[in-house]
């Protein structure tokens, strides 16, 4: 598979960082979309999907530090399985003629819509974030990274990613009550 990757970068500097990032990250990459998909040959396919998508970036990692990589490889892997999770979420929904109900995975389409609705709430609390506290909250809560491997990952201390998530979790917290969907 990684001939077919490296066919398509140009210089042998990008083929050779390529390389080096693939044998040493995709397992991990792996590892993290099979978390997401619980299927192995789905995480294949999201993997497979990643580095393509990296592939067009390769020129901007290159210049990264090697810490910040693998973090931007554990978020593109994670985020192109749970894509991929989505595209096949939807692709059960099952419409029942005689009831004229819609069912979403076993649930009445109504609970989908609320869920649905809190989930959009979610994305855009995190969507109004800044790229420091999201990152920090998606470290923490989608790849389920320790404390002291989030600060290593992102070249902080412990005790300044605790107070990031801390504060991350505030900020949408706050988003979450000015649209309406926490009243504490």
């Amino acid at each position: 598979m990684i001939s077919f990757y490296l066919s398509l970068l140009d210089t042998a500097e990008e083929k050779d960082f390529f390389e080096q990032m693939y044998l040493e990250h995709r397992n991990l990459m792996y590892a993290v979309a099979k978390q997401v998909l619980h299927d192995n040959h789905m995480a294949e396919d999201a993997v497979h999907s990643a580095f393509l998508r990296i592939i067009q970036h390769v020129d901007k990692l290159s210049e990264m530090d090697f810490q910040k990589i693998k973090g931007f490889l554990i978020i593109i892997a994670k985020n192109t399985a749970i894509d991929m999770y989505h595209k096949q979420k939807r692709k059960k929904i099952i419409f029942l003629e005689d009831t004229e109900r819609v069912i979403f995975d076993g649930a009445l389409m109504e609970d989908a819509i609320l869920e649905r609705m809190e989930v959009n709430a979610l994305v855009k609390g995190l969507q109004e974030l800044s790229e420091m506290y999201r990152d920090i909250l998606i470290l923490r809560y989608l790849h389920n990274l320790s404390y002291p491997d989030i600060s290593q990952l992102i070249n902080i201390s412990e005790e300044n990613a605790r107070k990031r998530l801390e504060r991350a979790k505030e900020k949408l917290l706050m988003a979450a009550k000015e649209e309406g969907y926490y009243n504490v």
